[in-house]
């Protein structure tokens, strides 16, 4: 797909994205600020447009996070608990919930303690994320990590050894912060 065909499409969607955004937030607005915290918005267009391009994707629309949110939550609850939350809040609009999201490692990374629920709002994918609260002071700096992997212009630019030591840098921070996540849930 061209570059002005793309953007079009996108825009085109802009209306149900605004919308499948407003409807989440609402759903979630009586959640309590003391143990969860939301973040909700768009997937930038060149993300949208280098996954595209990667994954020979041709609209927008078939993307599953291309309208996303994470949910951090506190040691009081446990990922079951906030499921249990979500299906009561969305019900029917649950595609998939994947648990198993934490076991996989894109580009050699782990990603514990994280489970994605896709939901289909109004014909848009919506991916939520469910992450404890303990995440949230290093996801920046570890999504740059994913950022370096994830763009060939910059992943085919470092050395064998570069890559394995940021691999290690945030595998390490992952671990570390899910043993953390985990201990201050056994209650």
């Amino acid at each position: 797909m061209d570059t002005k065909t793309l953007r079009r499409s996108y825009m085109g969607l802009m209306p149900k994205l605004n919308k499948a955004l407003e409807h989440v937030n609402e759903q979630l607005a009586d959640l309590p600020p003391s143990d969860f915290s939301l973040e909700t918005g768009l997937k930038p267009y060149p993300s949208i447009k280098r996954k595209m391009e990667h994954d020979n994707i041709r609209d927008p629309a078939e993307l599953s996070d291309l309208a996303r949110g994470r949910i951090f939550f506190s040691s009081d609850y446990n990922h079951k608990e906030l499921l249990d939350i979500i299906h009561k809040l969305f019900g029917s609009k649950i595609k998939n919930v994947d648990k198993n999201a934490n076991s996989e490692k894109e580009h050699g990374l782990e990603y514990k303690s994280i489970i994605h629920v896709n939901l289909g709002i109004d014909g848009i994918n919506f991916e939520l994320q469910l992450i404890p609260e303990e995440f949230k002071p290093y996801k920046e700096f570890l999504h740059n990590i994913y950022d370096q992997f994830r763009n060939p212009k910059t992943c085919d630019k470092m050395s064998d050894k570069q890559k394995e030591f940021l691999r290690k840098t945030h595998n390490t921070i992952y671990k570390k912060i899910d043993e953390k996540a985990q201990s201050s849930r056994q209650h």
